[in-house]
């Protein structure tokens, strides 16, 4: 394309952007407002123990159901822990369901930390399993 063209297509497909009002809020008005939009919401009023190995455990031995459920992200772990879930597990399965690779194979050891240390920042009482599979190369 020739630049007299492409520089006609650029001004005649700009169009001035609206004025944004912004009203000040005070620095104290700011700080104790909670967003609608955060992914942590209000905070419970009764926080719960910390799941650990030796809950896993007791549970086990008493033969007590043992909740787990798959998480890739924050959101779904926050939500995940906030529902009273024991176990949330990290799997490579993450490759294929979040990252739309085609096998779990292909998913490398750092996008797996990275979802696990996701994952974990998000959990504030379940027990947070990560599990990759190493293939050797053939």
């Amino acid at each position: 394309m020739r630049p007299q063209i492409l520089q006609k297509a650029i001004q005649s497909s700009c169009r001035p952007l609206p004025v944004l009002v912004v009203r000040p809020v005070a620095i104290s008005t700011y700080q104790t407002r909670q967003s609608s939009h955060s992914p942590l919401g209000t905070p419970s009023a009764n926080p719960r123990k910390k799941t650990t190995i030796n809950t896993l455990q007791s549970l086990y031995k008493k033969q007590e159901p043992i909740t787990m459920i798959t998480a890739h992200d924050f959101p779904s772990a926050h939500v995940a822990d906030a529902a009273g879930m024991d176990m949330i597990l990290v799997g490579d399965s993450l490759a294929m369901v979040a990252l739309g690779m085609e096998d779990t194979s292909e998913v490398v050891l750092e996008e797996m930390i990275l979802h696990c240390r996701s994952v974990a920042h998000a959990t504030k009482g379940a027990f947070t399993v990560c599990r990759h599979v190493l293939l050797s190369p053939p």
